[in-house]
This record gives structure tokens, sequence and C-alpha cells, in this order.
């Protein structure tokens, strides 16, 4: 399953339902260069049957889980298409590719990317990120490119100007976001008798990016130099002539998640104008442009929107390749190295975050939880009569008893119920009334969508186990479309429509957007609902039977840049690979117990974090609490209240899953 040049053909893709299950299909033939290992061909991984199997490994939805496999095919791709561009058009010069440490600097991650490509480098844009850079190398490894950006302190500076004497970094570039920063890096080498292996100069470009993070480009980008304070650098370094000719690299970056080809090939243009002129006026040194970050994904299933690409890798690559060659060639300069910043396309497609649909209520006003609401016969509405006797006929009567279409009936219930409601006010009708009003309404408006044609028509709003705020902050706040799957009974035809409200108390903790189910509806307009079905019950232990829903593509961003909203903290996490060899060990259960489901093995878990340490991050003690708490001695119960409290305490931050054991406290090992 994939998408030509853009997506690995055995990601976690969207499936249509009617099949059994939600399914990993793995397929050999590969996309452009890349070939995908021919034993993985036509092998299957069963989605709901791995997320039981991490279950029983003591993990707790919702959960995060990162494929290995997915870093390491991009990882491997990503270089397989340049080197495939640059072979088309001639070009004389290397591709670079270096890994943004901000995108997901996890342990598990990048380590990941870093064994798997040996061509791959490493950006960073803060100290921090630095020093784990140089904590991750080790000695003997393979050098690879490091690239410095950012805002320069003296301390980064000089961190820099360190890392450049390892050999496992080379080379090293310090790049010169700002005319300040030559001022800096100056005392500080004076200082340390440190010098710099290699300089960079980051442009801004009057050329904008297209998308969510266009309005942070052009003129006004956070980043970068204007025309003007680029010569004055070069002027600056001119007076000391070893610099100038460090001078090596020039940067820009036309923001995120690009959209569009046209923008890009213009900043392209823009850029490779800037490379001839600045060689020019005498940085002859200079032979690279890093290009940045914006190579984008297609989250929503189209090419059109905010959330999607016009492109693809492969043509990101020949565009970039192109115009530099075309540039260069026009003015007699030698093609540079290119180094692109692409963490997003590398990380996003390998996470996807599970999480449980805790119940479903109707999006009409006043709706009452499915679970908790019960059904009213008509002997209990006989009390009620005459008032409700219409809207009785709705709740107990198929709709080809009422004139007018589907739509003139559910206008007819709604304003039924809001003459009830309006005779309460007045006085004329009984709380207890009312109430039998509104629950008659929905057993009315339920009567109206089952008997329909367009059984699915009425929405639903589905409660999930989860933190949009924590896990997926990239849509709360810029509205990205994650692909999103239920993971139970995908050969039964959805009965409702619905949108996902996490757990916070926050209007925006709800997603509201999904991407178009399905291979046929690609290029299809994003969707105001999810097409879902009802929660069933077990007959034999009364509890709702679980029903899971995945969001892929989290991959980016999302653990770095979570939020502690109402103290939801970090989610349980698990890297898994697969297995496609028969007579493995792995740890998946007996699979002629629950279908053809292939193995995995579960190579990292990491727990998400307790109540505790969420308290400890806002600064509080919780073994001050636990003291303070002592107030509640000589009240009775007391001992067993204390000991409730701190078992609470270690205890997640998420409640399990009703369907799996009730609201107790998960311990964990580590607290």
């Amino acid at each position: 399953m994939g998408l030509s040049g853009d997506m690995p053909m055995w990601h976690p893709f969207a499936p249509a339902f009617g099949q059994t299950r939600p399914t990993v299909i793995f397929d050999h033939r590969g996309i452009g260069l890349s070939k995908i290992p021919q034993e993985y061909d036509n092998f299957e991984l069963s989605y709901d049957i791995m997320v039981d199997d991490m279950l029983s490994l003591g993990l707790q939805l919702p959960l995060s889980i990162h494929w290995t496999d997915i870093l390491e095919y991009n990882a491997v791709r990503l270089f397989n298409i340049w080197d495939q561009a640059r072979g088309e058009h001639s070009y004389r010069s290397k591709f670079r590719g270096v890994l943004p440490m901000k995108v997901n600097c996890l342990n598990g991650i990048t380590p990941v990317l870093l064994a798997k490509q040996p061509r791959l480098g490493v950006e960073c844009g803060t100290l921090a990120e630095l020093l784990l850079a140089v904590g991750l190398l080790k000695a003997g490894s393979e050098p690879r490119m490091l690239v410095v950006n950012g805002f320069k302190s003296e301390k980064f500076i000089e961190a820099t100007l360190r890392a450049a004497q390892l050999p496992v970094f080379n080379p090293t570039i310090l790049v010169f976001d700002r005319v300040a920063d030559v001022v800096i890096f100056s005392k500080v080498s004076r200082q340390t008798g440190l010098r710099a292996h290699k300089l960079g100069l980051r442009a801004r470009l009057a050329a904008k990016g297209a998308g969510k993070h266009a309005s942070s480009t052009g003129a006004g980008s956070k980043f970068g130099m204007s025309a003007d304070e680029l010569i004055h650098v070069l002027d600056t370094l001119r007076k000391a002539p070893a610099l100038l000719e460090s001078v090596c690299l020039l940067h820009f970056h036309i923001g995120s998640q690009v959209s569009s080809i046209s923008a890009l090939e213009n900043a392209f243009r823009e850029g490779a104008q800037l490379y001839c002129r600045l060689r020019e006026l005498g940085a002859m040194g200079l032979d690279t442009i890093d290009v940045g970050g914006g190579l984008a994904i297609k989250y929503d299933n189209t090419d059109t929107t905010d959330c999607s690409a016009d492109y693809d890798w492969i043509l990101y690559a020949k565009t970039a390749v192109r115009v530099f060659a075309e540039v260069t060639d026009r003015n007699g300069q030698p093609h540079p190295d290119i180094v692109t910043e692409s963490g997003r396309a590398l990380i996003a497609q390998h996470a996807m975050v599970v999480f449980d649909v805790e119940d479903t209520v109707s999006m009409q006003h006043g709706a009452v939880p499915e679970k908790q609401r019960k059904l009213l016969s008509r002997e209990d509405v006989e009390v009620f009569a005459p008032e409700v006797e219409e809207l009785g006929a709705f709740a107990f009567s198929r709709d080809s008893d009422h004139d007018g279409t589907d739509a003139d009936r559910e206008t007819r219930i709604n304003e039924l119920h809001t003459q009830i409601q309006h005779r309460f006010t007045s006085g004329e009708v009984s709380l207890a009334k009312r109430g039998i009003a509104d629950r008659l309404r929905l057993q009315a408006l339920d009567q109206l969508r089952s008997s329909s044609s367009k059984a699915s028509r009425l929405s639903h709003q589905a409660i999930v186990t989860m933190s949009l705020f924590q896990s997926l902050c990239d849509l709360w706040a810029l509205h990205c479309i994650f692909p999103t799957i239920p993971l139970q009974w995908m050969d039964e035809q959805p009965d409702i429509r619905g949108i996902l409200t996490d757990l916070t108390c926050d209007s925006l903790g709800a997603v509201t957007k999904f991407q178009a189910l399905g291979m046929k509806h690609r290029g299809s307009e994003p969707s105001d609902f999810l097409p879902m079905h009802r929660l069933k019950q077990d007959p034999q232990t009364q509890k709702a039977q679980p029903y899971r829903i995945a969001m892929c593509f989290s991959g980016a961003y999302n653990a770095l840049l979570n939020g502690r909203h109402n103290l939801f903290g970090a989610t349980d996490s698990a890297g898994i690979r697969v297995v496609p060899s028969a007579g493995v060990t792995t740890t998946t259960k007996d699979s002629s117990t629950k279908g053809s489901a292939g193995q995995f093995v579960v190579e990292w878990t990491r727990p998400g974090d307790t109540v505790e340490r969420m308290l400890q991050g806002i600064g509080s003690d919780p073994s001050v609490l636990a003291d303070n708490a002592q107030g509640m001695k000589g009240t009775a119960g007391a001992d067993s209240h204390m000991a409730w409290y701190r078992e609470m305490l270690r205890g997640s931050t998420y409640p399990p899953s009703s369907a799996i054991g009730g609201w107790e406290p998960l311990l964990r090992s580590d607290a």
C-alpha cells in the first residue's frame, strides 16, 4: 500500500471498510530506486492483534507505536531518490542530507536513522541539541556533516568550535544567521584559540513558502540575513582572508511542510542566484547550498490542501537539481553540493497513536452517552401524554408512517422538542417531563437514522482516551489532518459518523477533519466526519467491547512540542520491527488462534508519565503533597485513603479503558 514517490508501500495507511481487519500489507515492488526486500512480499500484519499483544506486555492505551522499518526505509530511500535525480541531470556535485534534531530526537528514533544511513548528517539549532548529537556518535564511526543553525550564544558557539575538533564530524559548519553572530564568533574564537572548520551564511529570501507556515517566510522571516547584510558580512570576513575562504555554505529555508512545488522552485531559483552572486563577490570557497526543510508529506490524501502537497519526493529532488544546474551553468559557476533538512519527511510516517473510544454521544443538543442511555417504552410515555404524543410517534414508528423527507422529519422532531423546552421555561412542564422529552427526541433521531437509506447521516462525538495537546499538538495548533482509522469491525458497514473529542477540559481538544478513507478516495477533499461503528456489548461480561482508533503520521514534532494540558502526560510508547521470516521467536501470540497475523518484535518500550512525574514537572513535590494529605488521618478509613492516594500518584495520568478492566490505576515499575 502507498503512494508513488511519497510513501512506503507498506506504510500503515487508511484501508477501505470491507476487509476483515486493517492490516499492513508488504509488497516488494518498491518505489523509485528503493526496493522492499523480497521476503516481505504479500506479508500481512494485523493492527488489532498487534495492539492486543502489546497490551499483554503491560503497555497501556493511549500508545504511541514507532515502526523501525519505516525509519530505515526512508533513510535509504531519500538518498536513492536524490542520486537518481543527479544522474538524470548529469549533476556534477553531491547530495548531503542532514537530520534536524528538533523534529524528533527521542532515543530510538535518531540513532536508528543514523545507523541505517551513514551518509546522513546532523543539524542542530540549540546548545542542548548539539550536546546530544555529540554524545550520540561514538568514536571511530564514519564522519558526518554537522550543520549548526539558530540563535548563537557564546556557549553555543564555543560548543560548535569544540565539536569541530571531533573526528566524528566532518565538516562542521557554523552558520551565521545574523550579523551579530560574526561578532560573537570572533570574540569566542579569540578567547579560546579555537578555529572554525567551515562557515555558512543564512539568507532571508524574498520567495515565500506555501502552506500553514507561509506567513513566517519571505521578508518577514525570523531567521536569515538580507542581501545588504550578506554583503556586510562578506566585507567583515574579507579582513581575515582565512575566514572568508572558510565560507562554504549558503543556507535558506522557506518554512516547514511547503505544499506547492512552484513555491519551492522560486526559492531554489533565488537561492541559486544568491550563490552565484556571492561567489562573484569573493566567496570562492562557497560550494554548498542548504535548502533547509519544507519537503512535505501528504497527511490528508489530497494534492491540494495545506496538509498535503502537489508534488512527491522525486519531483522535489528533480526540481532542485534542475534549477541549480540551469542557474549555475548560465552563470559559469560550479554546481553546488545540495544539503536538505527533510526531517518531517523522514520521520512523520513512522509513528501512530492508538487509543480507545470510551463512549459515543449524539451531537444533538442534550445528548446522553450511549452507555448511560435508557430507552423509553410506549408505557413510559403514556404518563406524559398529551404533551409529547407526536414526539413519541416519531420515537416508536418507522419513518414510513410520516410524510416528508429525512430532513423534514428531523426538523419536526427538533421543533417538537423545542416546544417542550419552552413550556418548561414558562413553568408549564416539570423537569421530569422535560427529561423524558430529551430522551424521546434522541430515540426519535435514532429511529430516523436506522430506517434511513443514509444510515450514518446523523453525527456523534466519540470520547477517546487521549489528549490531543499531548500526543497530536500539530492537530490543534495547526489543524493538521492525520490519517485516522478504526481498528475493529472493518468487515462491517459503519453505522454512525463521528468526530473525536479527547479527555481534556478544552473545546479545542477535538478532531473535526478527517482524511477520506480508502485509496479510491485519493484526491478527495477532507471529510467532516469519520465513518465509525456503534459500541458493542460483550454478551458474557456485559462490558463494552474494545473499539480502538489509530491516528498515523504522528512521528514529527508531536513528541517534543507536546503540552501538559490538564496534566495529561506522555503516553506509553514502543518501537517495533516486522519479522517476515517464518520460525522467528517474537512477542506475538500463536497466530493459529487469531488468524494469519504475521510477526513483529518489540525492540523497546518506554512507560508514559505517572501522576507523580507530572506533578514534579510543574514544581510540586509529591512527597510533600502526600504528607499534606495526612490530614485525612482521624477520618474513617484514613489508612485506606492514604494508601489510595500514594497508589494514585504512582499511576498513569490516563484512565485504563472501561472495556479492559475499569478505572483502577496502572502501577509503574519505574515510579
